[in-house]
């Protein structure tokens, strides 16, 4: 089975970071037999002002990572988790079976890139706190990478995104109460509702599409659907995102 890898931005000891994740493995994490974590920590040489790493330092950043991958993935497999990006440090996780066998070939690796410092370890982690608590994406971050998703497949066509047009939303609901509750609310923030309809869906019965004149810029669209996202929480419902028509004038 491939491996499906994403990345998103968040805040780590709050710093800005950037996460790059081993989605495949949510499937069958924890993994039987792999119960201890070993992070290796570089130091970047030449980060950006705001602490990930640059264009610059890209290409030794991938060498790094290609090479950790052959030797403890591929040789020692071990299993590649993920990575995280922040104040000047990238931190690299795999779950091993002998963790001291993957933090020695770690070392030896490592002194060999003499231009970086480093430091490698290992922890016992039988539940992958590491991977399902720190590594995968909390809801609202998920909700960030499905934006950007629609953002890219949306410029992918030529669309200009900052130019302003109807975006539709949906969220569903256990209740016609609770559904027509969040409509209110959304009306008071300017938005109209589209279609009402009732689904047979266990837990989601109740749906309401409803939409706003807005871009749909990265940022403004984060700001749009995590409210959205908010309001439908707080009455038992759940944002099941947007879509928007391609503007490219």
């Amino acid at each position: 089975m491939d491996d499906n890898w994403d990345f998103y931005f968040t805040r780590i000891d709050g710093y800005l970071g950037s996460i790059f994740f081993n989605e495949t493995l949510k499937e069958r994490a924890p993994a039987a037999g792999y119960a201890s974590a070993v992070y290796v920590r570089l130091f970047m040489r030449d980060p950006r002002p705001d602490g990930l790493s640059s264009q610059e330092e890209f290409d030794s950043l991938s060498v790094i990572d290609d090479a950790l991958t052959d030797e403890l993935v591929e040789n020692l497999a071990a299993i590649y988790a993920g990575r995280a990006t922040y104040n000047g440090v990238r931190d690299f996780f795999y779950y091993a079976t002998d963790a001291e066998k993957i933090v020695s070939a770690a070392n030896t690796l490592m002194t060999t890139f003499s231009d970086y410092k480093f430091e490698i370890g290992a922890r016992a982690d039988p539940e992958w706190e590491i991977y399902l608590g720190y590594l995968s994406p909390s809801p609202r971050d998920r909700q960030r990478i499905e934006n950007r998703k629609v953002c890219d497949a949306l410029e992918s066509h030529g669309d200009l995104l900052t130019t302003k047009r109807e975006i539709d939303h949906w969220a569903y609901f256990p209740s016609a109460e609770s559904r027509d509750t969040f409509v209110a609310r959304a009306n008071a923030i300017g938005y109209t509702l589209r279609v009402p309809t009732e689904r047979g869906e266990p837990g989601k019965k109740f749906e309401a599409q409803i939409f706003r004149v807005d871009s749909a810029d990265i940022d403004e669209i984060n700001s749009v659907t995590l409210e959205l996202f908010e309001l439908a929480q707080q009455l038992g419902g759940e944002y099941d995102g947007w879509e928007s028509p391609v503007v490219d004038v």
